[in-house]
């Protein structure tokens, strides 16, 4: 048999001295009388008597209370806001013997626990080491996919854009020549210089000017008398034959996608004689925002059309010309040029009525039906085109 007095390395011998050393002081103080007669019976009644007294109550909870404080600061832990009294016989001899007893054992805990938080704090600056490692590249993959996505669909509205100007352009069969029906119905190609030969001082240093719709070629012909660099867009075939064989560089594509693939800020001048009215809404649209884009700053969008506020244009060059679509009123073109960003926006009549078409004025004396006239001239014979001229 061991010494009680001797302290047994082995944690589960200590832990039945501690029991024996515990049942033998509640003997001892139960032959002295020192328990009240009700936990002294429930004491004989029954050994689960200590786990059913009632809490709050005598000295034994105290010390009971101290010996569980001194265990949870021993370990770190928070103590619960639990009332835990009780009368229960031996705990103030057991607060101590605990303390005795736990106190190797947890700073043993302590020195176990200790590797494997170090091997886990390891692992876990191994893991964000290798996360930084590979976000960059991720980061830059992603970034490259979204440009290549970027790009793709680029190509897709081009060839959209393309597809939709050729439903009704050139490059679907009409049955006939454009260029012909230009030669017929447009003028010669010596009277659209003549028409247009007075805004050519307006691109001076604004090199280079692109006419996008270039046709037979008439703007390029007087940029180049100029010495001012340019370059037409053009989508009908047969016209684009037309000016290279003049010598003019002329690529063969649709307005929309060629500005699209155009770099920001690289033109001085963007041009378009009557290409608008050829376009859809969201295509007239398109053009004035990307002309805008492409344009250098002080750069100049000029754009002519057909004008709906001159009622005469109804009767012939809009519905003559099959492949208009509709005509763009100058106040909404107006409103996408600034809409677009441009800074200065004005609206210029062109082609004006010859007198001789206008109702004559000097016949009439009365001065209202004058002011009737001169009302009713104003919308029959208003100029047939309208110039948009803004500045970047």
């Amino acid at each position: 048999m061991s010494d009680p007095g001797v302290q047994s390395s082995d944690p589960h011998r200590r832990t039945e001295q501690l029991i024996a050393e515990i049942r033998g002081k509640v003997a001892q103080r139960l032959a002295t009388g020192r328990y009240s007669e009700e936990t002294a019976a429930g004491l004989a009644a029954e050994p689960g008597y200590l786990r059913r007294l009632q809490p709050a109550r005598g000295e034994l909870s105290f010390e009971f209370e101290r010996a569980l404080a001194d265990i949870r600061q021993a370990i770190h832990f928070r103590p619960f806001s639990r009332a835990t009294t009780s009368r229960v016989p031996g705990l103030s001899f057991a607060r101590r013997a605990l303390r005795k007893l736990t106190a190797p054992d947890f700073e043993n805990v302590y020195r176990q626990l200790d590797q494997p938080l170090r091997r886990l704090h390891d692992a876990a600056s191994l893991l964000q080491q290798q996360i930084d490692a590979i976000e960059p590249p991720l980061v830059a993959a992603a970034a490259d996919r979204q440009t290549q996505i970027d790009d793709a669909l680029v190509e897709l509205r081009r060839a959209e854009s393309l597809l939709r100007s050729r439903a009704h352009w050139a490059d679907e069969p009409l049955g006939f020549s454009y260029r012909a029906f230009e030669d017929r119905f447009r003028g010669s190609e010596t009277e659209i210089r003549d028409r247009s030969r007075d805004l050519m001082p307006e691109f001076v240093e604004l090199a280079p000017v692109v006419d996008l719709g270039s046709g037979r070629g008439e703007i390029l012909d007087l940029l180049r008398e100029q010495e001012i660099e340019c370059l037409g867009v053009e989508i009908d075939r047969e016209m684009v034959e037309l000016c290279i064989s003049r010598g003019h560089t002329v690529i063969h594509d649709d307005v929309i996608a060629y500005l699209e693939r155009t770099a920001h800020g690289s033109l001085g001048a963007v041009v378009s004689f009557q290409v608008i009215e050829h376009l859809s809404i969201s295509q007239a649209a398109a053009m004035i925002r990307l002309a805008f884009d492409v344009l250098r700053p002080g750069g100049l969008l000029m754009v002519e059309t057909l004008n709906p506020r001159s009622l005469g244009i109804f009767s012939g060059a809009l519905y003559l010309d099959p492949t208009h679509l509709k005509p763009v009123h100058p106040d909404y073109l107006d409103f996408l040029a600034h809409d677009a960003g441009f800074s200065e926006v004005e609206i210029r009549g062109r082609s004006f009525a010859p007198k001789a078409a206008l109702i004559d004025l000097d016949v009439v004396d009365d001065p209202g039906i004058r002011r009737n006239f001169e009302q009713l001239n104003s919308i029959l014979f208003a100029p047939a085109d309208y110039l948009l001229v803004a500045r970047k």
